[in-house]
């Protein structure tokens, strides 16, 4: 999904493909298109001089891949949550701000209709107990860091 959206985009050029499965990296990579390297570690990636990441780890996994990047002071895009606790959110907002890198949070689902149509609704004084959840196909967290959540 990702790759797709990026290559469409015509100011994007896809550098380099991560996954700790090298294999996977490489079809992802080929996917990405001819120029696009594949690297089993964010290392790797970080050597080869990129000019921003774009991090779409499982939830629980978004800071240490953030932390790293804000470290090398390479621009980083994180996919929503910026973390899985508070503690975690303050350590990605103290890295940021000792950082030349730019960090922006995903926050693309906020204009889609179906999420507006609810705070419509909410706002309306008909959404007490509106709930929403996402359920990622190819992993499963423990039911407390789970991206359920109380609209308000």
């Amino acid at each position: 999904m990702h790759i797709g959206n990026l290559k469409n985009d015509e100011r994007t050029e896809i550098a380099a493909v991560v996954d700790l499965y090298l294999d996977k990296a490489k079809a992802l990579a080929k996917e990405a298109g001819p120029q696009a390297n594949a690297f089993s570690s964010l290392d790797e990636l970080l050597a080869s001089e990129v000019d921003a990441v774009y991090v779409t780890t499982p939830n629980t996994l978004h800071v240490e891949p953030v932390l790293k990047c804000l470290e090398n002071n390479v621009n980083v895009f994180c996919e929503k949550p910026m973390a899985t606790s508070l503690r975690d959110a303050e350590r990605i907002k103290e890295a940021r701000a000792k950082s030349k890198g730019i960090y922006n949070l995903g926050m693309n689902m906020r204009y889609g209709y179906v999420f507006k149509r609810v705070k419509a609704l909410d706002r309306l004084g008909r959404g007490d107990a509106l709930y929403g959840q996402r359920k990622a196909q190819s992993w499963r967290a423990p039911a407390t860091r789970r991206g359920r959540q109380t609209l308000k």
